[in-house]
């Protein structure tokens, strides 16, 4: 695991059972998935790390894109800075989703074929994926033509697999055994 992550997981698990006791879940999970955008962003990153910009200033950038900041948030995000975590933001927003998901009994997956999915067909895999793992599924689409057709499924470490390339090296692998 990365050490980025086991830095960050404490800070998660924290914010998670704060928002959890305030009943504010979803108000951080919003907060969260805006900072995830900002803390991949190259000029942001660049700001962050230049130690002549003053930690008021970074505060205050994060402030002005977050929608109207609660003092939890303001204090999270000062507390980061202050004790120069700021480099760890995107891992606490990806350890938070995670845990949020989680309690929401969630599972977000993707779809990849060689071909564009409609909306109705999408909607269908979803159903019998939510059936079968007991959990709302919710799955985004990428298309890859080395599919040559079918579809591959991936969700966490899981992949489900039906598409002709996989067929195939699956008939060539049985070969060659």
């Amino acid at each position: 695991m990365d050490n980025n992550y086991k830095i960050a997981r404490p800070y998660a698990s924290a914010v998670f059972n704060l928002a959890l006791e305030l009943k504010t879940l979803d108000l951080w999970s919003e907060v969260f998935e805006t900072l995830l955008v900002v803390s991949q962003n190259e000029d942001f990153i660049l700001i962050a790390n230049n130690t002549s910009v003053s930690n008021e200033l970074v505060l205050n950038l994060l402030l002005d894109i977050i929608k109207k900041p609660s003092s939890y948030i303001k204090e999270f995000l000062f507390l980061l800075i202050k004790n120069h975590r700021i480099f760890i933001l995107k891992e606490i927003c990806i350890l938070f989703a995670e845990k949020f998901k989680q309690h929401n009994n969630l599972l977000n997956g993707t779809i990849v074929s060689a071909f564009e999915i409609n909306a109705k067909d999408r909607e269908k895999i979803e159903t019998l994926l939510s059936k079968k793992f007991n959990k709302l599924v919710t799955l985004d689409v990428e298309i890859d033509s080395k599919l040559i057709g079918g579809i591959k499924i991936i969700i966490n470490d899981k992949i489900i697999d039906y598409s002709i390339h996989g067929s195939l090296n699956l008939l060539a692998t049985s070969i060659i055994d």
